[in-house]
């Protein structure tokens, strides 16, 4: 899985990448990869959730309004992570 972190979210990374088990759903394998950097998982996760305010987009939808990140990751699964406020 790789995870893009927008721009405007403050810190340095901006790629995060890590295999993840085909089984499990792309909310953990997105908490997974996120956990690699303490940093990032701070500033993004809360109570095993993406915090709200934050856009999950993966082939151009939106994933939690749509409430997809509870389906099974793909072994090719690419996520971008966007602040709802990123200034355009």
């Amino acid at each position: 899985m790789i995870v893009h972190l927008h721009s405007s979210i403050p810190t340095k990374i901006r790629i995060l990448k890590n295999k993840i088990e085909e089984d499990s759903t792309l909310l953990q394998g997105l908490l997974s990869v996120l956990s690699q950097n303490k940093e990032v998982y701070e500033l993004l996760v809360i109570d095993e959730d993406i915090k709200p305010g934050f856009l999950i987009i993966s082939d151009k939808i939106e994933l939690r309004t749509t409430k997809l990140l509870n389906s099974t990751i793909t072994k090719d699964s690419e996520l971008t992570i966007i602040p709802i406020s990123h200034g355009g």
